[in-house]
């Protein structure tokens, strides 16, 4: 298990690079280890007409262009979803108005606006963000009981709002337990089960467009680097910044980044992982590994 990173500027051939470097290994051999490009839904096509369309190849079979929504899907498909049935986006916000029904008394500050057009789509989309960073409702009630005990009148507005919201998201994660299968879930399920899958291991993995991941995404990327046999990780970053310096030396110190600086995003998600491959995974990556990429 190998860890590589590729540095780089916006222009400066980040993704030329990846798909160079499938293509060498294509041309190697059309058989041997599965080869893995994992980028956003969006770019999915982009990237499989771009193998598709360079002559040298004539087609291949080795190569998994996949998105994180792809990449849970299969792995679901090959080794079995829950047999539960699959909650659609409609059906959740039915289940939320059924929830704010049963609710009623319950909870205060959303009791005014539960007949408002776009609510309930707005609140499956609020729970849907929670359960997608892996925020509990006992962290949601952590955080009210912390403001709670400060003094500050003008937080009271939003400490009721942590009340609804915790109670509401309580409800719908009781009520669909055992139930119904949340798509939400999907990355969770998935990364659970990385081991389980043959295209998975000994893999030559890389990971292209991204600027952050969320902690689901995280999840299921760490599975993948354990079982792959190298990974590549490209990053829109200034190779030559003071900046990324910093989050190569101190990857245990995010508060050393200015906040102002461009790729401050970009640089967050660097150093997160670097800690993730440091302590999760127990790979060594050192100052001297990352590619750099000229501008």
């Amino acid at each position: 298990m190998t860890v590589q990173f590729i540095l780089g500027r916006s222009g400066s051939g980040k993704t030329h690079y990846c798909l160079e470097a499938i293509k060498a290994e294509l041309a190697r051999s059309s058989q041997g280890c599965p080869l893995i490009l994992l980028v956003p839904e969006q770019a999915t096509f982009q990237m499989e007409q771009a193998l598709l369309t360079d002559g040298r190849l004539g087609g291949y079979n080795r190569v998994n262009v996949l998105s994180f929504d792809r990449l849970a899907r299969r792995i679901l498909w090959e080794t079995g979803a829950p047999q539960l049935p699959l909650l659609s986006e409609f059906g959740k916000q039915m289940v939320i108005r059924r929830l704010l029904q049963q609710l009623q008394g319950q909870i205060t500050t959303f009791q005014r606006v539960t007949d408002r057009s776009g609510f309930v789509k707005q609140l499956s989309a609020t729970i849907s963000e929670l359960r997608q960073y892996r925020h509990k409702p006992e962290q949601l009630h952590l955080e009210y009981e912390q403001l709670s005990q400060t003094d500050d009148p003008s937080l009271k507005p939003l400490t009721d709002k942590l009340t609804d919201l915790t109670l509401i998201y309580k409800s719908y994660q009781d009520y669909i337990k055992d139930r119904f299968l949340d798509p939400d879930d999907f990355l969770d399920l998935a990364a659970s089960r990385c081991g389980q899958v043959s295209f998975l291991h000994r893999a030559y993995l890389w990971v292209d467009g991204f600027a952050g991941f969320t902690p689901q995404q995280y999840h299921i990327l760490s599975g993948m680097i354990h079982f792959a046999e190298h990974t590549e990780i490209s990053l829109c970053l200034d190779p030559h910044s003071s900046q990324t310096r910093i989050a190569i030396d101190c990857p245990n110190e995010p508060g050393r980044l200015d906040p102002a600086d461009l790729f401050h995003p970009t640089l967050q998600t660097y150093q997160r992982l670097l800690r993730l491959l440091d302590k999760e995974l127990e790979v060594a990556v050192s100052p001297e590994l990352p590619i750099v990429l000229p501008f």
